[in-house]
């Protein structure tokens, strides 16, 4: 495990969960049904980390007089656990969500909409495996509190986030701000690019960890196939690229990561809507860690692969 380079939210693998569209890739900080809404440009992550992206992407729940609050939830299970390009468990060339170094993410977010233009969001995540002896009880290895909000202006959105990371009986402290553009039908009926920019900054470092800073650009192209059906399938090509200060992953600063990926998702409309919005998702990512930036890593370029599962009320 890559105890000093840990992390460094797409979302890759940033995985992700969404209640209309869950793709999955972190990454996400996924892990992250993204377009439509007021969040949805900030599903940003583009597979940068395995874990929902933050802030959340919004839940594809009919709107109802006087609902204030929402919840989302789901199970990732990954290849690799990659955090701002580190590959923490240290899956290298293993490409399979079930193999020796893989490891589940279950999460849960309650959102709460304020104002038409402001949210706020409690996410609570874990990381699951048996890649080590867990310091906090059977197989979690992690737990992350993050909280936050959003504000959207037209079709952009803003957003603030708290990360309270506990993990080998210590914390790691961040703080994330974040920009994305909703170009949703902008250049074809349909089709979006979602543009975006993270900026997270970590001020409370775990063990031999620097503070420091990672800037992150990205896309996520998507695509909607049979929309009129009770089964659409939603396609996203996200892409990104990140760059660090001097040791934020215990190398040098510059060119951290780049990643591109495919991933695709289609609702369970099978299961009745009282127990919820169900969805199901797939995704594989290609990554390119350079290793003067990223020296634990045991590959500078592998593929990440993922399944997830989501509820959304």
């Amino acid at each position: 495990m890559l105890d000093k380079f840990r992390r460094g939210q797409s979302l890759t693998l940033g995985t992700v969960l969404a209640a209309a569209a869950a793709t999955v890739c972190i990454s996400l900080p996924a892990a992250l049904a993204q377009d439509a809404n007021t969040d949805a440009t900030l599903k940003k992550d583009n597979d940068s980390r395995t874990r929902p992206q933050l802030p959340p992407e919004p839940v594809a729940v009919p709107d109802r007089a006087g609902d204030k609050f929402s919840f989302s939830g789901g199970l990732d299970f990954s290849s690799h656990f990659i955090s701002f390009g580190a590959d923490v468990w240290g899956g290298g060339d293993e490409y399979f969500p079930f193999s020796a170094r893989s490891t589940t993410f279950a999460y849960g977010t309650v959102t709460a909409k304020f104002s038409d233009e402001l949210s706020g969001f409690v996410n609570l995540w874990s990381d699951l495996n048996d890649n080590t002896d867990s310091g906090i009880g059977g197989p979690v290895q992690e737990i992350d509190f993050n909280v936050g909000f959003t504000y959207t202006v037209d079709k952009w959105t803003f957003g603030l986030t708290h990360n309270y990371w506990m993990f080998n009986g210590d914390e790691e402290k961040a703080i994330e701000a974040s920009v994305g553009y909703n170009d949703m039908g902008l250049i074809a009926e349909g089709f979006a690019l979602n543009p975006s920019l993270l900026a997270h900054y970590r001020y409370d470092g775990l063990g031999g960890q620097e503070t420091g800073w990672v800037l992150q650009l990205g896309v996520r192209p998507t695509f909607t196939f049979n929309a009129e059906t009770d089964y659409p399938i939603t396609l996203a090509v996200p892409a990104a690229v990140g760059f660090f200060t001097d040791s934020y992953q215990g190398g040098d600063a510059g060119f951290g990561y780049a990643n591109v990926g495919v991933s695709a998702s289609v609702p369970l409309a099978f299961i009745p809507t009282g127990y919820g919005n169900w969805t199901a998702g797939v995704s594989a990512t290609l990554w390119y860690t350079p290793e003067d930036q990223i020296p634990g890593n045991p590959e500078e370029t592998f593929v990440v692969t993922a399944a997830t599962i989501g509820v959304a009320f």
